[in-house]
């Protein structure tokens, strides 16, 4: 269990400092399919957890404008597989669109990492949430940068891409076109019936 846990560590300070050494490790651990999927499974329910113990700690005011998002702990575990999945398939698809070589199962693994490098912070902000408030909101933002960082680092080592900038530039562009097609689709689903159905 000790050697277990001091081979995470070692990988989460490598990930910090090298990050696509740290992705080639990643990508080398036999894992099977199934472990992958229940891998990713796990860490959703975490996630989804740990947002809601966060969520529990914000301002009555915050409470009331984001209660509806947070009114059950199941829809957001169901949201965060689903985005993790885009999140996975998009990696694959668009890397290789643009010349990459990797395969769905390397980024699986990537993002299931990805997201448990995230997991930590997440759980120091929580923790900062009851001792230090003003402290937690600026790991919040930092997290942000280490997301997209990590992401950039992770597909350049998943497709061999050698600009970084680029592959930046296209994760920005790509979360850019995803909001506003899901605004679209929003503004489609609330938009009122004719005839004031």
């Amino acid at each position: 269990m000790s050697g277990g846990f001091d081979q995470v560590m070692a990988l989460l300070a490598m990930t910090l400092r090298y990050p696509q050494a740290a992705a080639q490790v990643v990508m080398r651990y036999p894992a099977p399919m199934q472990a992958r999927w229940l891998a990713l499974l796990l860490i959703a329910v975490v996630s989804a957890l740990l947002i809601h113990f966060t969520f529990a700690l914000q301002p009555s005011e915050a409470q009331a404008v984001f209660g509806p998002l947070m009114a059950s702990p199941i829809r957001t575990t169901v949201l965060q597989w689903l985005m993790l999945v885009t999140a996975t398939g998009l990696m694959t698809v668009i890397g290789r669109w643009r010349g990459g070589s990797g395969a769905f199962p390397e980024a699986l693994s990537l993002v299931v990492w990805l997201q448990m490098v995230l997991m930590v912070v997440q759980v120091a902000q929580l923790v900062l949430f009851v001792v230090f408030p003003p402290l937690a909101d600026l790991l919040g933002m930092a997290s942000l940068v280490l997301f997209l960082w990590l992401l950039t680092q992770f597909t350049c080592a998943l497709h061999g891409f050698r600009q970084p900038w680029l592959v930046f530039v296209g994760i920005v562009v790509t979360a850019f076109g995803l909001m506003m097609a899901l605004s679209v689709v929003l503004a489609l689903i609330l938009a009122p019936m004719p005839g004031g159905m």
